[in-house]
């Protein structure tokens, strides 16, 4: 026999259980084998789950590159505005002398 160690909502329960097969309506299933597959479970979730941040990873980071690029854009296209403007502006403070 082992002992079970169970929490439930914090509260810990031990509970004797035996080595034997347990009768499931699908035939008899091992403990060893339905732990085996829990953990198997898990850590394909687990896999899963590293796999999704790493491609959201991967989205941030190409949307901060595009954002990167559309304010360098804006930068250039304004310091071209000013330099388009600023014949303007001469020509605008000459005329108030």
């Amino acid at each position: 026999m082992t002992t079970v160690t169970t929490r439930i909502g914090g509260v810990m329960a031990n509970q004797r259980r035996q080595e034997n097969f347990a009768q499931t309506t699908f035939g008899a299933i091992a403990p060893d084998q339905s732990t085996e597959k829990l953990l198997i479970e898990r850590h394909r979730h687990e896999e899963w789950a590293q796999e999704l941040e790493e491609a959201w990873q991967g989205h941030l980071a190409t949307l901060q590159r595009y954002v990167c690029d559309l304010l360098l854009e804006n930068q250039q296209l304004r310091m071209k505005l000013v330099a388009a403007n600023e014949p303007r502006r001469r020509h605008g403070t000459a005329a108030n002398l």
